[in-house]
């Protein structure tokens, strides 16, 4: 577990990536949506992590490109987040560094 840790990276945030934020098992984490997809399945992952206690995002796909982790921290915006994520601060339309900021000062 990396627990001090948040991972802002720019892979989606569907159910596919959902194993691999578990293994790694950051403090937060805000990933792509993947531009939310059919049925929301860009970001399925989210409830997924969720009922294992992680906290996370991911940013709107039109704000910062697929791909671009450092653009997706300097330009995007959170476009989705679970409820572990809300309750530290995160919210949708807010800026991905000031979400990744809120993950991270929050104390477990």
């Amino acid at each position: 577990a990396d627990s001090r840790n948040v991972l802002v990276t720019a892979g989606h945030t569907g159910r596919s990536g959902a194993g691999f934020l578990l293994e790694v098992s950051p403090h937060g984490f805000i990933c792509a949506d993947g531009g939310r997809a059919k049925n929301d399945s860009g970001i399925a992952g989210l409830a997924i992590v969720e009922e294992h206690g992680l906290a996370g995002g991911s940013f709107d796909a039109w704000t910062a490109p697929i791909g671009d982790a450092f653009k997706a921290y300097e330009i995007g915006r959170v476009g989705a987040c679970n409820r572990l994520a809300e309750a530290r601060g995160v919210a949708v339309g807010m800026p991905v560094r000031d979400a990744a900021m809120a993950l991270l000062l929050y104390e477990d």
